[in-house]
């Protein structure tokens, strides 16, 4: 019972994480592009 109500807030955590690392790295990859035209 425990682990059924962890484990899928424990991969919610990972999602958000995940989609906030992507913007970060979508973010930083645009400004070098910016930067360098």
């Amino acid at each position: 019972m425990c682990y059924d109500k962890l484990s899928p807030n424990i991969l919610i955590k990972k999602m958000h994480f995940n989609k906030l690392a992507l913007d970060y790295i979508k973010t930083f990859i645009i400004s070098i592009y910016r930067k360098s035209l």
